[in-house]
């Protein structure tokens, strides 16, 4: 097993499909490479399916307290991480695996 969490446990294929179908997620967002990406997520599976999906497909994930208040999310990707380059805040599917479905799939060998 990869991770344990509580009930839910998740292998390492498991982990890399999820991964994967983050990468393909992000960038059916529009997130390209050297682009940076908040988040705002609770120790859980998500985190690292999250990071290592934002790594997998050259963004830089940037991780932040989600213990902060919306006023201080709102100020991360506005001012100091972007630079007035700008930016936009956006949100995932709830789950990685329904990221996929729009008709494209997730190539991992790349």
């Amino acid at each position: 097993m990869a991770i344990y969490a509580g009930a839910e446990q998740v292998t390492y294929a498991e982990l890399f499909a999820r991964i994967c179908a983050m990468g393909t997620a992000l960038t059916t967002l529009g997130v390209r490479r050297e682009q940076r990406v908040l988040l705002i997520l609770d120790d859980s599976p998500d985190f690292p399916t999250v990071f290592l999906g934002a790594a997998r497909i050259g963004a830089v994930p940037v991780p932040v307290n989600p213990a902060l208040n919306i006023d201080d999310y709102r100020f991360f990707p506005c001012r100091q991480l972007c630079r007035r380059r700008g930016c936009r805040i956006g949100s995932l599917p709830a789950h990685p695996s329904s990221a996929g479905r729009s008709g494209r799939t997730s190539d991992c060998r790349r």
